[in-house]
């Protein structure tokens, strides 16, 4: 695997992680995305700090699910 493939790798979360997992994905991983996949490793949807910050100002908190926000 090369670096530009280990890199998308780390953005990668489940779907059942939470807005902090999120936040500390987009903290330690240089791109600007995390990546949501299901159980299978499918594709689910993309969540930037722009959607975590939305989800914020609409009462959601750390321990919500990325599900909430999910595009």
């Amino acid at each position: 695997m090369n670096p530009s493939e280990q890199l998308w790798r780390q953005a990668i979360l489940p779907a059942n992680s939470t807005l902090e997992k999120a936040i500390q994905n987009l903290n330690e991983v240089s791109l600007k995305i995390v990546l949501v996949a299901n159980k299978d490793g499918v594709l689910e949807g993309t969540i930037s700090d722009g959607d975590i910050r939305r989800g914020v100002l609409k009462g959601l908190n750390l321990n919500s699910s990325l599900r909430s926000i999910i595009h």
